[in-house]
């Protein structure tokens, strides 16, 4: 890549950064829970307490200094009065009993037309001075009926719609989408997937934040000031089969 500089041209050279990936659901909180007892690398199996039974298929949050984990509970038993829960994912850090801990549902399909339904993604609970930046979000929906433009996913045209937005402090609305139309025009590489036979059909889409050519800045989202990125369900989604949304970044090294 050329630089002109004073009619003259410099060399650039674009290095990709090598600082920790950020790849994780949008979730709602079930409930808190607390690590029992201290863990290992690689433990797919855990004890933990909780308040009400886990449920199998929600998804397990652990943060602990700047170490961040989502992991899909897939079965669980009684141990005493505690859990020893199943995940489907290794763990990647040593999670201690310090650690902060939550049971999660990831599956946006609810219904938020009476009590709006908030979906989140943030940092807190991480080291002070902890920073990460979203660069992209990608979202994926499945529904038993077909899809158009009209539609929202497989149903029909929301009422009140699914808000995007970022709090730090204040709040900052980015978008509001009613229809896959609406999502056509907020996002990115919408696509249509035919049922296959016995099948559901699907709806695939992406918006991308960072880069000159899109908006050009990154959302931040930073643990001293418990910001959160969120996403406000406001209308009935239960009929729809599933909904999923994942925000892509990085974490920030000054």
């Amino acid at each position: 890549m050329g630089v002109e500089i004073l009619g003259g041209n410099v060399d650039v050279y674009i290095q990709d950064q090598t600082t920790e990936i950020i790849d994780l659901h949008l979730s709602k909180l079930v409930q808190s829970i607390d690590i029992v007892t201290n863990t290992s690398i690689d433990d797919r199996t855990i004890t933990i307490s909780s308040d009400a039974e886990p449920t199998n298929g929600n998804t397990i949050c652990l943060k602990e200094g700047v170490a961040f984990y989502q992991g899909e509970i897939i079965s669980h038993v009684a141990n005493g009065d505690n859990w020893d829960i199943t995940l489907d994912t290794p763990l990647d850090y040593a999670y201690t009993t310090a650690g902060g801990c939550s049971e999660r549902s990831i599956n946006l399909a609810v219904d938020g037309s009476v009590t709006p339904q908030i979906f989140t993604l943030s940092p807190t609970g991480l080291r002070a001075g902890t920073k990460w930046d979203i660069t992209r979000i990608l979202g994926s929906m499945l529904d038993g009926d077909a899809m158009d433009d009209a539609k929202f996913g497989g149903i029909s045209a929301l009422t009140n719609g699914v808000v995007f937005r970022k709090k730090d402090g204040t709040y900052k609305n980015i978008f509001n989408i009613k229809s896959n139309s609406d999502i056509a025009a907020h996002m990115y590489d919408i696509t249509y997937a035919d049922k296959a036979a016995a099948g559901t059909y699907g709806l695939r889409f992406r918006r991308s934040f960072g880069g000159q050519d899109k908006a050009g800045v990154v959302i931040r989202l930073e643990t001293d000031n418990s910001d959160e990125f969120q996403v406000i369900i406001q209308d009935d989604l239960t009929g729809l089969t599933n909904f999923q949304l994942i925000a892509q970044g990085h974490i920030v090294e000054d």
